[in-house]
């Protein structure tokens, strides 16, 4: 009889175990794992908020004069050249909006000194640079690099806004002396004097004591203040209009049209009391030098301030900007 031959069960495969010390470790590197997840990503929230309010602000344009561009870093940059060291006194908001007025006037210099057929040149800069380094016109290049390196690190600018700032100071150096050689040789002159307090009671009783007839020079000897609260007179010299930057408009109209040895009214201005006096005045008095020099600063800062109806000025600077500015600054 023939055998039977009885087949094999298959066999069957049974899952592996695992080993206890093998799940502990996987599960460290997925806690381990999971733990730097977080931090990545705490970090990167952290990172962009750092950016988004830091960084990313400084790249903000907040003037266009013409084609030229200020970003608010810029203005930070030149304000930490310029902010005094004692603020003391002092309001610091003024500071952001003081660099934002030397910008836009530098920026008009550039832009509009093509009217006058006035340019200044690369080459008229590197001269500058040369000439404020002490270096020679035939200097050797990596020297001359060197020294430029050296300004711009001084300046706290950048390459590209330490040249233009040069830039700018040689079109106000040749523009002035433009206006300064289309002065006339001779103007309208006046010598006046003045009453000047800060105190209200004092300029009401110098008033009355002149309406009594006391000297002018007595009274204003004796009520008169300068800026460190001394008495003093007041006095203007032979001058033309619209030089004497110390002289509120107000006062100037009055001792320009007044008739000589008449005495004004109280002048009020910004919180400070006058009394004017016209001692003499000449139409048409010979200029000294020094005055051609104040008349061309005079008529150069009247043609700047129409060049804004000539060319396109873009101000987007708030006070949010102006108090990020300063903290930047001072921090």
């Amino acid at each position: 009889m023939a055998k039977t031959v009885k087949a094999k069960a298959p066999a069957v495969s049974r899952p592996r175990r695992v080993h206890r010390e093998d799940a502990e470790h996987w599960n460290r590197i997925l806690i381990v794992g999971g733990v730097i997840a977080v931090i990545l990503i705490a970090a990167g929230v952290i990172g962009y908020g750092y950016y988004a309010t830091n960084v990313k602000p400084l790249g903000k344009t907040v003037l266009r004069v013409g084609n030229i561009e200020y970003s608010l870093g810029a203005l930070e940059r030149r304000l930490d050249k310029d902010l005094p060291d004692d603020l003391s006194g002092r309001d610091p908001l003024a500071f952001p909006e003081q660099v934002m007025q030397d910008l836009q006037r530098e920026a008009l210099l550039i832009e509009g000194s093509g009217e006058l057929n006035i340019t200044v040149t690369d080459e008229e800069v590197n001269a500058e640079i040369r000439t404020r380094g002490g270096l020679a016109e035939d200097v050797e290049p990596t020297l001359y690099a060197a020294e430029f390196r050296r300004q711009v690190e001084d300046s706290g600018l950048k390459e590209s806004e330490y040249r233009q700032q040069l830039k700018a100071e040689l079109y106000d150096n040749k523009v002035r002396q433009y206006f300064t050689y289309l002065a006339p040789p001779a103007e309208q002159q006046v010598r006046a004097r003045w009453i000047v307090t800060n105190k209200e009671d004092d300029i009401n009783a110098a008033a009355l004591r002149l309406v009594a007839g006391e000297d002018f020079e007595t009274v204003a000897t004796e009520v008169s203040l300068d800026s460190v609260g001394s008495t003093k007179q007041a006095d203007l010299d032979w001058s033309v209009r619209g030089v004497s930057g110390f002289i509120p408009q107000k006062v100037e109209d009055f001792i320009f049209t007044g008739d000589i040895g008449t005495t004004s009214e109280i002048i009020e201005d910004s919180g400070v009391f006058y009394i004017a006096q016209t001692l003499e005045r000449d139409d048409n008095r010979a200029l000294e030098d020094e005055q051609r020099n104040q008349i061309g600063i005079r008529d150069m800062n009247e043609w700047l301030s129409g060049l804004p109806d000539k060319i396109e000025v873009e101000r987007d600077f708030t006070t949010d900007d102006a108090i990020k500015a300063l903290n930047d600054v001072l921090t």
